[in-house]
């Protein structure tokens, strides 16, 4: 506006109007978005604040200002500028400094936020990752043990059968392969096998 108080032609005014009106437009459709936002409190307050000051800013000034402007009284916009203006739009102005410098606290507050849920969610993924790889260390630990016991009762059983002794029990013990396995690998002879087994055992070990 102060362009209009210096250039004061018909041209020059109108396209001043016209740069002012563009402005407040843009203005206040930015304004509606971020009033359509999530705010909170704090934020809702200078907002409030902020459009009460722009209201009196609008109202005091600019369309006083451009009425003025249309009638090409220069002399009350000068007055206007002079004693309004930079009154007026100081709490404009603070506002949108205290607005500023909010939504960079509050970005700072959320980033920190996300921050620390991301360093949770990590420390918690890492947790469960070391137990699961203990339990599965500890299944197959439990797996091979089964595994390595029957086939050493197995081997047992084995070298007692070669060594004549017919009369050793096979115990099965589990419910993995190799136990339901050796009942067909080593049956158990029958009783009058064993008695044989034993009288000839006795017989020929008797000096």
């Amino acid at each position: 506006m102060n362009n209009a108080v210096a250039m004061a032609s018909p041209d020059a005014t109108k396209a001043n109007l016209e740069n002012i009106d563009k402005n407040v437009e843009q203005v206040t459709k930015v304004w509606n978005a971020f009033m359509g936002s999530t705010l909170t409190a704090r934020e809702a307050g200078i907002a409030k604040a902020f459009q009460e000051a722009r209201a009196r800013y609008l109202d005091g000034v600019v369309k006083p200002a451009m009425a003025a402007m249309r009638t090409n009284n220069l002399e009350t916009l000068r007055a206007i500028l002079v004693e309004k203006d930079a009154a007026t739009y100081a709490d404009v102005c603070k506002n949108i400094v205290d607005l500023t410098d909010l939504q960079l606290t509050v970005g700072k507050e959320e980033y920190n936020a996300a921050q620390d849920r991301y360093t949770t969610v990590r420390s918690v993924s890492l947790t469960a990752m070391m137990l699961g790889l203990a339990l599965a260390a500890l299944f197959g630990w439990t797996i091979v043990r089964g595994i390595t016991r029957s086939l050493s009762m197995a081997m047992h059983t084995t070298d007692a059968v070669a060594a004549g002794d017919l009369t050793t029990k096979i115990v099965l013990e589990g419910k993995d392969e190799t136990t339901r396995a050796r009942p067909m690998c080593w049956p158990r002879p029958p009783r009058a096998w064993r008695s044989r087994a034993a009288r000839w055992c006795r017989k020929w070990s008797t000096p």
